[in-house]
């Protein structure tokens, strides 16, 4: 199955799009290709769905009017040029792995509270037969 925008070769998984042509006088390529650093497929499907919304919230702040050429500018070089380069730097490092896991734990105990309470509710319900 072929995943739109990623691109795999010599072990190496891409983010590859073309430029809207409304907005293609801003880009000096006609398609922007990034390498997503990672040969995992799992890996690489996340990377390109940040980079995706990434893509499209520029593509949108872009079109809206309400930004100088001077920032649509700075917006493209940030987005062909450094896009990847903090979200590396923390997964080469392991930074904010805790918060991660803490974040991760958080949201897993909030699920079974609401698991828990859901069961409880179908329980109580199939005990009165009562599921309408």
């Amino acid at each position: 199955m072929r995943i739109q925008h990623l691109f795999f070769r010599q072990n190496m998984y891409y983010y590859v799009a073309r430029v809207p042509q409304d907005i293609a006088g801003y880009f000096p390529v006609k398609t922007v290709w990034r390498s997503l650093r990672t040969g995992c497929l799992k890996s690489a499907k996340t990377l390109l769905k940040a980079l995706e919304y990434r893509a499209e919230r520029i593509y949108m702040q872009m079109r809206s009017g309400m930004l100088t050429d001077e920032q649509i500018k700075q917006l493209v070089a940030e987005f062909l040029h450094g896009e990847l380069n903090g979200a590396e730097t923390e997964r080469a490092t392991g930074g904010n792995i805790r918060q991660m896991i803490t974040a991760s734990d958080q949201g897993i105990d909030f699920l079974s509270d609401i698991y828990s309470k859901v069961a409880r509710a179908v329980r109580n319900d199939l005990a009165r037969n009562d599921l309408a």
